[in-house]
Order: structure tokens, then sequence, then C-alpha cells
């Protein structure tokens, strides 16, 4: 969220971009400051970390905080769904700032961990363990027909030899 901050100074207001949670059981921007750490990927993001409620992630004078002039970071985010703890990451593609005090920032996706109490990485989605493993049923190779046929002949066999 972009919002007015006080200066460094406390004489004036400049625009800054922030992260505020709802409620106190929500919590994010992990970092030992008011300021969020900009995450690398694979960062992992779990009961060890410090949360917070809300944490400056940059001004727009760009000297405060982590996120001036980033790319690829990940704010690490924790939560609960029924009362149960769970730990994901909000992703930036880039965010940026002008010598006019206007800040950019490029929401490139989030995620988080299903299971409760489990730590998640910054950046991880998990489909590619997921996606690995799907097979199509035979209901499904018989609605491809020949191409289908040609496809399951390719998956069973080793240059040319059956498994």
């Amino acid at each position: 969220m972009i919002k007015h901050c006080r200066s460094a100074s406390g004489y004036q207001s400049v625009r800054c971009l922030g992260a505020y949670s709802r409620s106190p059981s929500d919590q994010l921007g992990m970092g030992n400051s008011k300021l969020a750490n900009a995450l690398t990927p694979r960062t992992s993001i779990n009961t060890g970390n410090v949360f917070q409620v809300d944490a400056l992630m940059t001004t727009a004078f760009g000297y405060l905080g982590y996120w001036p002039d980033v790319n690829n970071s990940y704010l690490g985010v924790r939560f609960r769904v029924n009362g149960q703890v769970h730990y994901g990451w909000i992703g930036f593609r880039s965010v940026t700032h002008n010598i006019y005090g206007a800040i950019f920032a490029t929401l490139n996706g989030w995620a988080y961990e299903p299971l409760p109490n489990k730590a998640t990485l910054a950046g991880d989605t998990g489909l590619s363990q997921r996606t690995a493993k799907l097979q199509p049923t035979t209901l499904e190779m018989l609605s491809f027909g020949h191409a289908g046929i040609e496809q399951r002949r390719n998956r069973t066999t080793t240059a040319g030899i059956p498994q």
C-alpha cells in the first residue's frame, strides 16, 4: 500500500510503500525494526523469523528501507486460518522510485503453505513437484485418440525399447 509517511527528519510527509496487516494476528515484513526485509528467492519463512503488524518497505527518496530499486524480491507473511499459523510470501517483480516522489511496485504473485506451522520458501509455489507427477488417466488417454496413444508409447519406451 502506498501512502504518506513522516520523513526521517519528522518535518515533512513523503510518499512511502508500506505493508500493513488487518489484525495483530496477521503479521508480515520480517525484520527487527519497522523496516521490512526484501527477501531473496528461496529464503526460509518460518517460526524463527521476526514478524510485525506493519512495516515500511521504501520511501519516495529511496534512502530508507531495503526495497528501493529491487527486482524479484519477496515480503514474508505470517497469518492465521482457523486459529492456526500459516507462512507465505508476496512477490514483487520490481520496486522503483523517481525523483518526483512516485513509487512503482509491480506485484509478481503470492503463495502460502497450506499446512499449518510449516515453513515455506520465498518464491516457492510448490507446483513443480506436483505437476511433475501428474499423468493422464486411461479415460483421458482414450479421449486424446491416436495422438494420446503415441504420447503413451513415447513415455513408456526408452530409445524404442519397451519397458
